[in-house]
């Protein structure tokens, strides 16, 4: 009782049954090696880099290097006095400070190289995203931390998330996700709240989401430039601040990749 499996894209057989859980099986198999094959494609890579920064692939950590390739579920680690940009295939840059921990969970774009959905997930400091998208194309770009999530509906933000820390204004409460808004528009919302209502931080505001509670209002902010646009249009990639108020805070000046 053989049984064809494909012909021109179709299944053929000669037994009703067991012809089609082969086909049925061959499916799965061929739609699980297609998802395997773009998971572990790379997705970006590594366009700026310095002091210790580690990347955990498939469960295997190892440290970082200029170049290096970054694939979907891959996990960066800078150390203190450390940075490092990622630079996604479609441009999109995201730019990590010191004690900063990230996860790329999500990076799917469409035939024509645009994005169709990135998602990433800050655990620990400081990610600068700038968000490369066509004129009239939704960003679809979101950062998750712990207690958020920043919905990109512009180009640039910066994103913060810190535990076990103590601020005046907020006693009990030692959880904290900032969001700044250089440019364009970020929906931010808490994501341990499904009914919490959202707010909608405009270019040069900043909101922040104490714990488990909705996100403040909106109040003016200044971001400080983080550096990941190169010359020319990204021709030179590199940290090009450092030091003052929203830097690094590195005491040499950092080192810019021309690729």
């Amino acid at each position: 009782m053989a049984a064809g499996i494909l012909s021109n894209g179709k299944c053929t057989t000669a037994s009703a049954v067991f012809g089609t859980w082969a086909c049925i099986l061959l499916f799965l198999v061929l739609a699980t090696a297609s998802a395997y094959a773009q998971s572990s494609a790379p997705v970006g890579s590594i366009s700026a880099i310095q002091g210790k920064v580690t990347i955990t692939h498939a469960g295997k950590t190892a440290g970082a290097v200029f170049g290096n390739p970054v694939q979907v579920g891959d996990r960066i680690v800078t150390a203190p006095a450390s940075n490092v940009t990622v630079t996604l295939s479609d441009g999109t840059q995201l730019a990590l400070t010191e004690s900063s921990d990230v996860v790329l969970d999500k990076d799917v774009l469409n035939p024509d190289g645009s994005r169709a959905d990135t998602s990433v997930n800050l655990l620990a400091g400081s990610l600068r995203s700038v968000v490369r998208h066509a004129p009239g194309n939704a960003p679809n770009y979101q950062v998750y931390t712990p207690n958020a999530s920043a919905a990109a509906r512009g180009t640039d933000y910066k994103t913060d998330y810190y535990r076990d820390v103590d601020r005046k204004d907020r006693r009990g409460c030692r959880e904290y996700t900032d969001v700044s808004v250089d440019e364009g528009v970020v929906e931010v919302k808490n994501t341990r709240d499904p009914n919490a209502p959202s707010v909608t931080v405009k270019k040069g505001q900043k909101t922040t989401i104490p714990c488990g509670m909705m996100p403040l209002s909106p109040s003016p902010a200044t971001i400080a430039a983080i550096g990941v646009l190169g010359a020319a249009g990204g021709v030179a990639i590199g940290i090009g601040v450092y030091g003052g108020t929203g830097g690094f805070g590195n005491p040499e000046p950092p080192t810019t990749f021309s690729r």
